[in-house]
């Protein structure tokens, strides 16, 4: 789970104030898949929960844009995943869902950015 220093009320009150909502989560990452594997393969893509519920995947009705991805080798790489809506509330991310971890060699560090509601 991912915590935030803004209750619910006050995450409620940006939500109704706002028209639209941006976020990116950065995977800093060393032999996991974070979208796709080196030959193509998005079984084992991350997916990440909303705000209220909803599960955004690299490819469906929900999606999150791929804004980098270099996540499919042994050397520390990273991929940036974001989310822009014109649903406020849905964001920000609350968690994720790792389908590539608990192999040997493999490591992932976590980096949420800011919501930037408008």
């Amino acid at each position: 789970m991912i915590n935030y220093k803004a209750d619910k009320n006050q995450m409620s009150f940006m939500q109704l104030l706002s028209q639209k909502a941006d976020q990116s989560v950065t995977l800093h990452c060393q032999n996991t898949i974070a979208t796709k594997d080196a030959k193509g393969n998005q079984k084992k893509a991350v997916s990440l929960m909303s705000w209220n519920d909803l599960e955004y995947k690299h490819k469906g009705k929900f999606q999150y844009e791929v804004v980098k991805d270099e996540c499919w080798g042994e050397d520390w790489a990273e991929a940036v995943l974001r989310i822009n809506t014109d649903r406020p509330t849905r964001l920000p991310v609350v968690d994720l869902k790792l389908a590539d971890f608990g192999s040997k060699n493999q490591a992932i560090k976590v980096e949420v950015g800011r919501v930037c509601f408008s």
